[in-house]
Formats: C-alpha cells, structure tokens, sequence
C-alpha cells in the first residue's frame, strides 16, 4: 500500500510538471515527463486492487490527455486559412 501511494504520488507530481511544461511550450520536457508517467502507470497497473483501479485509470487518462496537447506543440499550430504561397509584387519601372 505504502509504494502504491509512493508510485501516485510521483505520478501526480510528473503529470504537474508536464502541465507546467505545456504551458511554457517545452516539448522537450513534456515529452519526457509523460513517458516516465506512463511506465509508472505500469507499475501502478501491476500492483493496484479491484478498488485502487479507478485511481490508475483516471491518472492514465489524465497524461493521455496531455500528451494529445503535447503533440500540438510538436506539431506545430495549424496551418488552416495561412496561404500557400508568399505574394510578390513584379517592381515596376517608371
């Protein structure tokens, strides 16, 4: 009981970190954060009870979420309604 909560509380604290991440628009770091929160999910899986399940599930679902925000950022902003091309202007002679 004692390394489940061990194992939450470090989840908690990396799925707080990959919120701060995303706000500052680091990739990076967010990345990262939500990997090492997913194996810790995992481990949580494997040693959770019938009653501790719905705890594991909110808190995998919770950095799924954030890593659909991370892959914004990693994708870049959408390129909807910009022009395909740059405008030039032939110079004219007078």
């Amino acid at each position: 009981m004692q390394e489940f909560l061990r194992v939450r509380v470090a989840i908690d604290s990396l799925i707080d970190g990959t919120k701060l991440s995303i706000q500052q628009k680091s990739v990076c770091d967010s990345l990262g954060q939500i990997e090492q929160a997913r194996g810790l999910v995992q481990k949580l899986k494997q040693m959770s009870t019938s009653e501790q399940a719905s705890i594991v599930a909110k808190r995998e679902s919770t950095i799924e979420a954030l890593a659909v925000n991370a892959g914004k950022l990693k994708n870049g902003p959408s390129k909807k309604g910009k022009t395909k091309g740059t405008l030039v202007q032939p110079l004219g002679t007078a």
